[in-house]
């Protein structure tokens, strides 16, 4: 267990860092570089991994690798969506593109989280590595031949300078922040709920056995997140309608997810507390 939240923990700090490094290499050698950087590291990360050994440098190193290629894909499929669809229209509306996609992937996510978790996990707990492995190469020859991108800032005259890249960058973000109160207290929002899902999301339940149930229910707890996450993502547009108000909007679901917080802890009953999570 101290090993599995070490390895969160490098996970968690290196994505930080290297957040704006990744953005600022994305855009100035573009993305589809950026792209196959991210999936070349994490298939060396799960790779580390999937070697048996009881080392903990290389459980941190992968953690490192899975991290910084976190990074790089985090922001780089949605520029490159972004200047895709303004190369084309710029009045179409890029939310609806991004609430399709999110509905996509969370769908996607929970098939392949349960054939994972409840029928190759069952059988070997290195296949859902392998598997991963073989998924990111088939994306890495995909990318090389589809991937169109005419995102790069640089001329080839210009001096590529990624320091002051880094800085600017940080600082427009500093001040974007300072400046949005609203945006601001949305990411605060997130913190408690980042702290309660990190540990069912990472799905490292696997490797705790039957004892715990590990192997028989994580999976039903990754379809079940994901799921009720589809569901929950209609609430806010819900109560937008109802609430004009983003700000007064955002603090009632803050209410209703503390109230949930507290009653899982309160009631006995673990399939309504379940249920509550």
């Amino acid at each position: 267990m101290a090993a599995i939240m070490l390895f969160n923990s490098f996970f968690w700090i290196f994505s930080t860092l290297s957040e704006i490094p990744a953005g600022v290499i994305s855009d100035t050698f573009g993305r589809k570089k950026a792209m196959l950087i991210s999936c070349i590291l994490r298939g060396f990360g799960l790779g580390l991994l999937f070697i048996p050994s009881h080392q903990l440098w290389i459980l941190l190193l992968s953690g490192l690798l899975t991290a910084v290629s976190e990074s790089f894909n985090s922001g780089t499929m949605s520029a490159w969506v972004i200047d895709k669809v303004k190369s084309i229209d710029e009045k179409y509306d890029i939310e609806n593109i991004f609430s399709k996609n999110s509905l996509f992937l969370t769908s996607t996510s929970m098939v392949v989280g349960f054939v994972g978790g409840r029928i190759l996990g069952v059988k070997n707990l290195s296949y859902p590595l392998l598997a991963g492995i073989i998924l990111f190469i088939i994306t890495i020859v995909y990318i090389s031949l589809f991937f169109k991108d005419n995102s790069h800032q640089q001329q080839d005259n210009q001096p590529i300078n990624l320091f002051s890249g880094f800085v600017s960058s940080f600082k427009e973000g500093y001040a974007f922040l300072r400046t949005d109160k609203l945006y601001f207290s949305l990411c605060i929002s997130f913190l408690p709920l980042i702290l309660l899902i990190v540990a069912p999301s990472n799905k490292w339940q696997l490797y705790f056995g039957n004892e715990y149930g590990g192997v028989k229910i994580t999976a039903y707890i990754w379809v079940g997140m994901g799921l009720f996450g589809i569901i929950g993502s209609r609430i806010p547009q819900l109560l937008a309608r109802v609430i004009k108000n983003k700000l007064s909007s955002l603090q009632l679901l803050l209410l209703l997810n503390m109230c949930a917080i507290i009653l899982c802890v309160v009631i006995t009953n673990v399939y309504l507390s379940v249920l509550l999570f």
